[in-house]
């Protein structure tokens, strides 16, 4: 199968997209990954996450030489133990520098496909729940508390899920931020303002122009933290979503 580089176009006005919350697979999974770009033979990597829609791999840096962000690439999952293989095509979104390795995070580009090849053995390693995110009122934005490594930010939700939420800080605080890092956020939520606040990891970093879109996803596992605001997080979300359905609704009656 032949894929050739290209650049990933967005329509003007279209609000950038945001790769869905991953889950670690733990050190003891039998999955293993390789990466084949076109003119390139294939590129072993380590699989560290992985949700239906992508993966986050790590690449030792000798064999990662010229990888780089929005690589089409053919991406192939198997394991020896359940006797599997899966391939399909992706997009390479984030390549980040480490101690001697690349941290990439990949995009599936053809979910058909994809589907197409699950079986159950497959199935239980997706975190295949779709949870609900929402953007909040933008003209009522709610401010949020980023402390991380020190370095403690203001900025406002992007968007929201019960899982974790996208801040938006300026390129200048975000700078100093660091992928698979621990942060803390204080998060002051809706008309009422109810202050949740925990723990949280920060999970990507994308640039937009009015800023820098952080992702963090909740511990949900401390004890004082996002995992005892799930209901209020889930209520929320929920009241946000059908708002955003009776706005849309409002347009497509105009229209008609």
């Amino acid at each position: 199968m032949f894929f050739r580089r290209k650049k990933n176009k967005r329509p003007k006005g279209q609000p950038e997209q945001r790769a869905h919350y991953r889950s670690e697979l733990g050190s003891n999974h039998s999955l293993e990954i390789t990466l084949e770009p076109p003119d390139r033979s294939l590129i072993p990597a380590e699989l560290v996450n992985l949700t239906v829609r992508g993966a986050g791999v790590r690449v030792p840096a000798e064999t990662a030489t010229g990888l780089e962000g929005d690589d089409v690439l053919e991406v192939c999952i198997s394991s020896k133990r359940d006797r599997w293989t899966i391939k399909t095509p992706a997009v390479v979104r984030q390549v980040n520098e480490e101690r001697g390795h690349l941290s990439c995070g990949i995009e599936f580009i053809n979910l058909g496909n994809l589907y197409s090849q699950m079986e159950d053995a497959l199935g239980r390693y997706f975190n295949r729940r779709a949870h609900l995110r929402v953007h909040p009122h933008f003209d009522r934005p709610d401010s949020v508390t980023l402390s991380s490594m020190g370095n403690k930010m203001m900025g406002t939700v992007y968007d929201l899920t019960t899982h974790g939420l996208g801040i938006v800080l300026s390129h200048v605080e975000a700078a100093p931020l660091k992928l698979e890092t621990e942060a803390r956020v204080s998060l002051q939520l809706g008309r009422k303002k109810a202050v949740l606040d925990g723990p949280t990891v920060i999970r990507h970093r994308r640039k937009l122009s009015m800023g820098e879109l952080v992702g963090v996803e909740f511990d949900l596992e401390h004890e004082s933290g996002f995992g005892q605001h799930q209901k209020l997080l889930g209520e929320y979300c929920a009241k946000r979503e059908r708002e955003m359905a009776a706005w849309d609704s409002s347009f497509e009656g105009d229209a008609a």
